[in-house]
């Protein structure tokens, strides 16, 4: 079977009434574009940005921690009266359930 033309397809007539349009003038709008941010969005913002900063930041505080290994060999710890190790004890215990 041998195919060689198919009937009128690439004929396609072109009207000849059609009108074309002038271009338009650039015709800037006098209505300018506004952005209102909400209170909840600018809160947001604020807490991820201080969150960021937390982040960054070292939960250790070196100097205190050198100070309490200073003390240590020293040997200021060896000898704690039980008035302070119960002060001590309580702020944990404060600590872990959160009072």
């Amino acid at each position: 079977m041998d195919i060689s033309k198919v009937s009128n397809v690439g004929n396609v007539a072109i009207p000849e009434n059609i009108k074309k349009s002038a271009p338009k003038a650039n015709i800037q709008s006098a209505v300018q574009d506004t952005v209102t941010i909400s209170r909840e969005a600018v809160k947001a913002q604020e807490i991820s940005q201080a969150n960021n900063i937390v982040s960054k930041t070292s939960d250790v505080r070196a100097d205190k921690v050198k100070e309490v290994k200073e003390k240590m060999a020293q040997g200021k710890y060896d000898n704690l009266d039980a008035e302070l190790l119960n002060i001590v004890a309580d702020k944990i215990v404060d600590s872990l359930i959160g009072r």
